[in-house]
């Protein structure tokens, strides 16, 4: 289905597409290579895009990430009617690419694809797993946050941590980065706060704001639960799920790590069916707070002045082809949603 006076992008990778915004706010180095081998202000074949270092010289940078978000979970994309309106209405000013595939199905690697435009085979960095060595970006690589600070930008992170801190290398570049876990309603008013203050000051601004909201455990407040959770489920994630319902967003994350996935092995086609209108109704409550972030962009007038990116590192997979999460190479878990709005819709 197409958004209406939305446009249809080609096939592109999240890489290509951030460093084409790079060239567009005039911050693209000349002669620095991405993942599809095109340099500054080319596009991922090659080809030139005309006027592209100068097509916004005055333009702000927003890239929000909705982490694990697969594309056919928006209505833009084909997903249920009405599960994100607030996204929806963002598409009909923006370019919606339709075809847009993540670099890597986990959260680590697929991010640092996005800031280096460099496949995640050349830069290195992976997902980390307690005990395990940090593995952190290669010294030669130049990130987009660097790209742009050396243009004269403020640079600042707002992420919900876990993959995305510093030890990897994703603060390179960034005046500011914050990474704590706390979901999207607080990640919210810290971003309306953060572009308040940045309207305030002088020069030019490169925001990155990231949230779990939509990853596992699938657990959103009751009344999305109630909209979207298939009702007549009656297996062992019913209780679990009812006692995590009235939690805060990290009580419900330390239960990932404990009793979310317990019955893992006895899991079928009830489990994926509960588990997959659970993590609708995530998106769509995901969806409800975005609003107040638009809202923030409005008041600080970036909506109408940015370069505003909405995308996804990948998606999820609800047994689809016999696993849970994120960690195959299928479209369940690598078609994402990417749309950008340029200054003035």
């Amino acid at each position: 289905m197409r958004a209406p006076g939305r446009h249809s992008g080609r096939r592109r990778g999240l890489a290509g597409v951030l460093l084409l915004c790079a060239a567009a706010c005039g911050g693209a180095p000349a002669g620095h290579d991405g993942a599809g081998g095109a340099g500054a202000g080319r596009e991922a074949g090659g080809a030139a895009v005309p006027g592209a270092r100068a097509a916004y010289p005055d333009a702000d940078l927003v890239i929000v990430s909705l982490d694990t978000l697969r594309a056919d979970a928006l209505d833009v994309y084909g997903g249920p009617e009405g599960i994100s309106p607030v996204l929806a209405r963002f598409a009909s000013e923006a370019v919606v690419f339709e075809h847009a595939r993540a670099p890597a199905p986990e959260t680590a690697p697929s991010h640092m694809s996005l800031f280096t435009s460099l496949h995640a085979s050349v830069h290195g960095v992976q997902n980390l797993s307690a005990g395990e060595a940090v593995r952190a970006l290669r010294p030669d690589a130049v990130t987009l946050a660097e790209v742009l600070s050396d243009a004269g930008f403020t640079s600042v992170a707002l992420t919900d941590g876990g993959q995305l801190t510093r030890a990897p290398g994703f603060d390179r570049g960034f005046e500011r980065f914050e990474f704590e876990l706390e979901g999207a309603v607080a990640k919210v008013a810290r971003g309306a706060d953060e572009l308040a203050r940045l309207a305030a000051g002088e020069g030019r601004h490169f925001l990155f704001w990231h949230t779990y909201e939509t990853h596992a455990p699938y657990v959103p407040p009751r009344p999305w639960i109630e909209a979207w959770a298939p009702a007549d489920y009656d297996g062992p994630l019913r209780p679990l799920v009812d006692g995590l319902a009235d939690l805060g967003f990290v009580q419900k994350w330390e239960a990932l790590k404990s009793s979310f996935w317990a019955g893992l092995a006895d899991f079928g086609p009830d489990e994926a069916r509960y588990l997959h209108g659970l993590y609708r109704g995530g998106v769509a409550h995901c969806d409800d707070e975005l609003a107040g972030l638009f809202e923030a962009l409005e008041r600080s007038g970036a909506y109408d002045e940015a370069i505003i990116v909405v995308l996804s590192d990948h998606g999820e997979e609800f047994f689809e082809h016999g696993a849970w999460q994120h960690r195959q190479l299928y479209e369940e878990c690598l078609r994402v949603p990417l749309m950008v709005r340029l200054p003035g819709g």
